[in-house]
């Protein structure tokens, strides 16, 4: 059982270290794969096993008998799902995945999904009927990450609507998928999450943004203390060392 503590989103520039905006959100990914974990599969790996944590310790509603669909795009914010999702098949949830964007997945995308061949996981590489989304089923989403720029695609937009209209709950890994993070106002076609992890940093837009009403969560990747070359760190810190995970409300 994970170990959570409790922020105001008001007072979370006072005590946490790492509310960045977009282009800080870049920065801090390479801050990472170069400081801390080496290599983008690692940081991957590693983001991928958190969130699958907090599907299974965090989430009320969830059991090994509920059905999870991953909704996987082709960036890092996939990689992290598919990773999710490798770990709770082996805990032994029932699991789909349907892939999207087959022309733009990368080399470690493509791994991950061999990888995935080798567990009792099912795997759509094109949008399944509506008789698939029929039955009751938990939305994971895992299609687009912080730098999204708008429009959406039409089978980025059909999926999202199909997210919002036929889950009985939708966890976001990073952000809400269609967010611009640039301009969150400007979208109109977004996740409507139940559940959000942030992952390593906490995005300034979905802290401020009123449009999004889930649940936000935080986890820093473990690499807290590691963070002071990026950036200075408040004394509040400490507080976090025995802590899972941070929920803002």
């Amino acid at each position: 059982m994970s170990r959570n503590i409790i922020i105001s989103k008001r007072d979370a520039k006072d005590v946490l270290p790492l509310i960045l905006n977009t282009n800080q959100c870049y920065k801090f990914d390479q801050y990472l794969i170069n400081n801390c974990f080496q290599s983008l599969d690692s940081l991957v790996e590693i983001a991928g096993y958190h969130f699958a944590r907090f599907i299974h310790f965090n989430s009320l509603e969830i059991t090994t008998n509920s059905r999870l669909v991953f909704f996987v795009g082709s960036g890092n914010n996939g990689c992290d799902g598919l990773v999710a999702a490798r770990y709770l098949a082996q805990l032994g949830y029932t699991i789909d995945v349907i892939l999207t964007n087959k022309s733009m997945r990368s080399s470690l995308q493509n791994r991950l999904i061999s990888g995935l061949n080798q567990l009792p996981i099912s795997i759509h590489t094109n949008i399944p009927d509506s008789l698939f989304f029929s039955e009751p089923y938990i939305a994971i989403d895992c299609l687009l990450g912080f730098g999204f720029k708008p429009p959406l695609s039409d089978e980025f937009e059909n999926l999202i609507t199909i997210m919002n209209t036929t889950s009985s709950m939708t966890i976001s890994c990073d952000i809400p998928s269609g967010i611009y993070s640039d301009n969150p106002a400007e979208q109109t076609i977004y996740i409507q999450s139940d559940f959000i992890l942030m992952l390593g940093c906490i995005k300034s837009f979905c802290i401020l943004e009123p449009k999004i009403s889930g649940s936000i969560f935080f986890h820093d990747l473990g690499t807290f203390h590691q963070m002071n070359g990026f950036k200075s760190i408040p004394n509040t810190t400490n507080m976090f060392k025995n802590c899972d995970f941070v929920e803002l409300i």
